[in-house]
């Protein structure tokens, strides 16, 4: 047996053909309040330690964060010294070398693509 609520908590009846915003209609007007005060009572404490924290974090960082800002030309990247090849690369082109004139030279292998 179904343990129901009360019948005005739950509606049993209903005619489920209808639109249900077309029995709908606007209260009137008259009785609802505007221009009322609406009292002020400063930022909230939670947005006061996350602006402390985000200024003490540029502080520590030295940097300044404001995403608002107009954007400034990206730097330059960091010149990056070439020092030539690496001595380990090197090491595997004369092993690859040798082995081609032992056995010759390195075939690329063919891939199926199924």
């Amino acid at each position: 047996m179904w343990n129901l609520p009360p019948d005005e908590a739950v509606q049993l009846e209903a005619d489920i053909r209808r639109e249900p915003l077309l029995s709908w209609s606007p209260k009137s007007k008259k009785g609802i309040k505007r221009n009322y005060f609406v009292p002020s009572f400063g930022r909230d404490e939670e947005l006061n330690d996350t602006r402390s924290h985000y200024e003490a974090a540029q502080k520590t960082f030295k940097t300044d964060w404001d995403i608002l800002k107009k954007k400034e030309e990206k730097p330059k990247p960091p010149h990056v010294p070439n020092f030539g090849r690496d001595e380990d690369i090197n090491a595997s082109m004369n092993n690859l070398d040798e082995q081609e004139k032992t056995i010759g030279e390195m075939k690329t292998p063919e891939w199926d693509d199924g």
